[in-house]
């Protein structure tokens, strides 16, 4: 059948043909016989892009050339939607999805990690409070996510890096109107899987906290200060507001141009920072199982259930605002890798 024949015999396959050219035209009546179709006209017609790219690679390819065409470019334009075009917000895990769609275009190893699996399993969905997405992969995915990161940046996309002792441990993403995606590049060591962890001390939650920076204690305090005007803009007056955040601004700056295991010990970095280490067993990563989130499957550790049951005590599943990652998570501990006997 000629191209012009399968878009007169399928009112789904027209619209996604208009679709690509920039038309935004309304489905007609969907036939059954090609509901492949239909079902990527419905996605598309919701926002749900990263469904919609998953559908449509595991689509097969043998139908002629135009559908392979098709398919391609679809599939082209459903990637740049991904990484440019929030999920519609009853999509409850939309920014996950679109997270997990955009790592496996490349990693073929990796999984939900930390408060972000947390949510899904106790809450039903993200939690309110948490401000990133995490997921975690090994070193040998280091090439792929190298890949990934230049075809990100290629498209505009911000990705950065974070180094410690010349070993790449970790990506961070910036999607535009998600949260801020990290990809935490875990070693082996024996049966332990360990990585770097810079802990950054901004907010004064608890008193016990101080205890774990030494240092100037007012200086400490001018320097969350100032962060809180430059992150939250809470001051009442302008031209205050405009000196702190350049202060912070420099501040960051400098920090940026020291290795991460130089800076996080002067001063006066060190009166907010310290380095730590996560320790965790590896067999919860080396066999991933699958969470289901909207139609689409998310990799996760084989048991997620003892793995959070580590992170976050027997009680995982019981709601903590006020809980302290870096005090009381069950897999970090307050010591250097090099403390610790790791990457030496």
């Amino acid at each position: 059948m000629s191209a012009q024949g399968w878009v007169k015999a399928c009112p789904a396959r027209a619209y996604l043909v208009d679709l690509l050219a920039g038309k935004r035209g309304a489905v007609g009546p969907l036939p059954t016989a090609r509901e492949a179709w239909a079902q990527l006209a419905l996605l598309a017609q919701i926002g749900h892009w990263p469904r919609f790219l998953i559908e449509l690679q595991a689509l097969p390819k043998q139908r002629g050339r135009v559908d392979v065409k098709l398919a391609q470019d679809l599939e082209a334009f459903a990637l740049k939607m991904v990484l440019t075009t929030p999920c519609d917000p009853a999509i409850t895990h939309g920014n996950v999805l679109r997270a997990t769609v955009v790592l496996a275009q490349k990693l073929t190893h990796f999984w939900l990690d930390s408060g972000s699996l947390l949510g899904p399993l106790r809450d039903g969905g993200p939690i309110a409070w948490d401000s990133d997405i995490d997921f975690g992969a090994w070193d040998d995915q280091l090439p792929l996510m190298e890949a990934l990161a230049e075809d990100l940046r290629a498209q505009g996309i911000r990705v950065t890096e974070r180094i410690y002792q010349g070993r790449n441990f970790g990506y961070t993403i910036k999607l535009p109107k998600m949260k801020t995606v990290h990809v935490h590049i875990n070693y082996r060591q024996g049966d332990t899987l360990w990585r770097p962890q810079t802990i950054s001390y901004y907010r004064r939650n608890r008193p016990e906290m101080e205890k774990h920076f030494p240092g100037n204690k007012r200086m400490r305090r001018a320097m969350q200060l100032t962060y809180a005007v430059h992150k939250h803009k809470n001051s009442r007056h302008p031209f205050a507001r405009k000196v702190l955040s350049l202060i912070w601004r420099v501040f960051v700056r400098i920090r940026s141009r020291y290795p991460r295991e130089v800076w996080s010990t002067r001063y006066p970095f060190r009166v907010l920072h310290r380095t730590a280490c996560w320790v965790l067993p590896a067999h919860h990563f080396e066999e991933l199982s699958q969470l289901t989130l909207n139609d689409i499957n998310v990799p996760m550790p084989k048991a997620p259930e003892a793995y959070l049951a580590l992170r976050y005590g027997a009680d995982w599943d019981v709601p903590k605002e006020d809980w302290i990652y870096w005090l009381e998570d069950g897999g970090l501990k307050l010591s250097t890798p090099e403390e610790l006997g790791f990457g030496k």
